[in-house]
């Protein structure tokens, strides 16, 4: 059903005129020849002044596309589903991709993007891969393939592969966990400190609890995450989460609600030793100003303010993401030169403060 739901869309956009009916269908011709795009391609050749079509396009592609994926999201129950979605918005992207820029386009191209991100989001399901976490990795071998070379690489991609990961951040309320194997989900979760307290024991208690839920053996965990809080000056980066992070960390955790963050992986750090794993684990902490949650946005960055997009299953996963992943992220999907990297992380986190001033909060 739901795959008859996105080939009417496709061909709702066919007969209108919007696309050329090669934008979703593989071609065996000359990959580099540009996907048509009649009705808007005609449009802005024919004046560029004539913003009025392209907002006439723009609210059709909105009418018939974006509200339909977004309402389709909450009944879609096979995630294979979430496959198909994710290559029908990928091939309307990269159509209008010459148009994303243009006034009367620019918000319809951020709510396609903003679905595109959620549905990246939700094919990485628990027990399937992520097309985030593969595409943050990417971006990181792109910008870095003069510094590794493909062997080393391809090592430590083998390494990663067999590594479980539990990434966590501490925010006003709760605890939010996001564990992974390679580039397999394996959960996301929160712990609330209404039912568990704010005991940094006690939260790292309850977070071996969770991993034994979910059949993950306690020895099996490799490195753990954490976001940092007010630390001083500590620079932005990332750290070994070492005695003296921690110690700052307690004497600190009155300024900032993440501070407990770095407590809370301590102690789990400590609890898994017990087990006979403690000596394997790396422990890493990233330091406030790389973290963003991302529950509201603007659409002139390609975030908008309406929270419809993101699901409360995306929450948890978006705040324990760090902002400059989250950078690397969009200009991997832009491909983005390396060079321009530092602007979009700069961009974003100025989109951030002004959104939500105690976004670090």
């Amino acid at each position: 059903m739901i795959d008859d739901e996105i080939r009417d869309m496709q061909n709702t956009l066919v007969k209108a005129g919007c696309f050329d009916a090669s934008v979703f269908h593989d071609s065996k011709e000359d990959p580099c020849i540009s996907l048509g795009v009649s009705k808007l391609e005609s449009a802005l050749r024919a004046a560029r002044g004539a913003q009025k079509d392209l907002r006439g396009m723009s609210e059709y592609l909105r009418e018939r596309i974006v509200q339909p994926i977004l309402a389709m999201d909450k009944r879609i129950e096979d995630p294979q589903s979430f496959d198909s979605l994710r290559d029908l918005v990928e091939r309307i992207l990269t159509a209008v991709d010459d148009f994303k820029n243009e006034q009367g386009f620019v918000e319809v191209y951020a709510d396609l993007f903003a679905i595109y991100l959620l549905i990246l989001y939700r094919c990485g399901t628990p027990g399937r891969e992520s097309p985030i976490i593969r595409l943050i990795l990417s971006n990181l071998a792109r910008r870095k393939a003069i510094e590794l070379s493909r062997t080393a690489y391809r090592n430590r991609l083998e390494h990663l592969e067999k590594a479980v990961t539990i990434a966590l951040i501490a925010k006003r309320y709760a605890v939010y966990v996001l564990a992974t194997r390679g580039f397999k989900v394996l959960f996301r979760n929160e712990i609330d400190f209404h039912s568990f307290g704010k005991s940094p024991e006690n939260l790292a208690l309850q977070l071996t609890n969770i991993l034994l839920k979910n059949g993950i053996p306690l020895t099996e965990v490799t490195d753990i995450v954490c976001a940092g809080g007010d630390l001083g000056n500590l620079p932005d980066g990332i750290y070994v989460l070492n005695e003296t992070i921690r110690k700052e960390s307690w004497k600190r955790l009155a300024n900032s609600s993440l501070n407990r963050g770095a407590l809370v992986a301590v102690e789990l750090r400590d609890l898994l030793a017990k087990q006979g794993a403690g000596g394997n684990i790396h422990l890493s902490l990233v330091s406030p100003l790389s973290f963003t949650t991302l529950e509201s946005y603007e659409k002139s960055r390609f975030f908008r303010s309406d929270a419809s997009e993101l699901g409360i299953e995306l929450k948890g996963f978006v705040k324990v993401t760090p902002l400059k992943s989250i950078a690397a992220l969009i200009s991997e999907i832009q491909r983005i030169s390396p060079d321009k990297l530092n602007l979009g992380l700069m961009t974003l986190r100025v989109s951030c403060q002004e959104s939500r001033p105690a976004c670090n909060s």
